[in-house]
């Protein structure tokens, strides 16, 4: 017995044999073509939609062949394959340009002499598109939570959109950092995210670091991407870039505001200036990676003995950890 799920739709499948079971019988088990289906009701032009196949009895690697029928009759093209498990899964991408109706199925198993049509017709509708994308920020620190809106045009409300937040590469090789699901309203993405970085900071390569290879700090910037009926949209960056920055809180115990200090940022950029009276200095938009401080009381300065401390994390030291 097996059950085949199609939509919301359940179709349930047996076969009974009752026979003697003191003797041997044989039966011949017919082959059948019990399916053929879209993967959905409704496709926009331009888009990518699925199409299943489901058999009884028909062996494995068993040639398939799915015709997709236009509105008129015609055959629009031919999708070829072959049967595993008594399945067959594949997909088509219309034209944005392709003729707006219904669209049908046939499918053919030419070894078996099968052929079955599709009952539930495809609907293609005119081209999706996602426009306006942004961030509700243009920085970001760990924890912080920031809007992903975009608008949307020819997506019925409630369409499922994938967002798939990426890490910009100047290769081009962007790395994804998060991904997940949300839905249109009123001609609309808006979903909520909270960033966290993830990596650790002392993986960024600093200015020191690539400066020999030519190449140079590469800031962490973040864009997203919408999905709908298998069309991306924002992968030119069309969102805008989300700037990762972090904090810095230093204390140095028995340091006055006559002590003065000079921090060297992973981007090769340096920041002076004094602790406050509480021998605390904190930096609020330091660019992420390993960094170095140098410390100088004012009795110091005019010998040149600094103090140097090196830290490879952004973030607030604790008492065990204070310099």
């Amino acid at each position: 017995m097996g059950v085949l799920q199609h939509g919301d739709k359940r179709q349930l499948m047996t076969h009974q044999y009752q026979r003697d079971t003191d003797q041997v019988h044989e039966i011949e088990l017919e082959s059948s073509i019990t399916l053929v289906s879209w993967k959905g009701l409704v496709c926009p032009a331009g888009g990518t939609i699925g199409v299943e196949v489901f058999s009884h009895h028909v062996g494995a690697n068993s040639n398939v062949e799915v015709d997709i029928k236009k509105p008129n009759g015609s055959t629009l093209e031919t999708l070829s394959g072959v049967m595993l498990g008594n399945r067959f899964n594949g997909e088509y991408t219309f034209d944005e340009d392709e003729e707006l109706g219904s669209y049908s199925l046939t499918a053919r198993l030419p070894d078996h002499a099968l052929r079955t049509d599709s009952t539930i017709p495809l609907n293609l509708v005119p081209r999706i598109s996602v426009t306006n994308q942004a961030w509700s920020v243009e920085q970001v620190t760990t924890g912080d939570t920031v809007t992903l809106s975009a608008d949307t045009e020819n997506l019925a409300d409630h369409s499922q959109v994938k967002i798939t937040i990426l890490q910009q590469d100047s290769l081009n090789a962007h790395d994804i950092v998060a991904q997940f699901t949300t839905q249109v309203r009123s001609n609309r993405i808006e979903v909520d995210w909270e960033f966290d970085f993830h990596r650790p900071r002392r993986s960024i390569p600093t200015q020191e670091e690539t400066q020999p290879y030519g190449a140079s700090y590469q800031h962490p910037n973040f864009f997203w991407t919408a999905e709908a009926y298998g069309q991306r949209f924002g992968f030119n960056q069309e969102s805008g870039l989300l700037q990762f920055i972090e904090w810095i809180e230093i204390q140095l115990i028995g340091a006055t505001s006559d002590d003065q200090y000079r921090l060297f940022f992973p981007d090769g950029s340096e920041r002076e200036g004094s602790f406050d009276s509480n021998g605390v200095v904190r930096v609020n938009d330091a660019p992420p990676g390993s960094y170095r401080i140098e410390i100088v009381s004012e009795e110091e300065e005019s010998d040149s003995d600094d103090e140097s401390y090196q830290h490879e994390d952004s973030g607030e030291f604790d008492e065990e950890e204070s310099v």
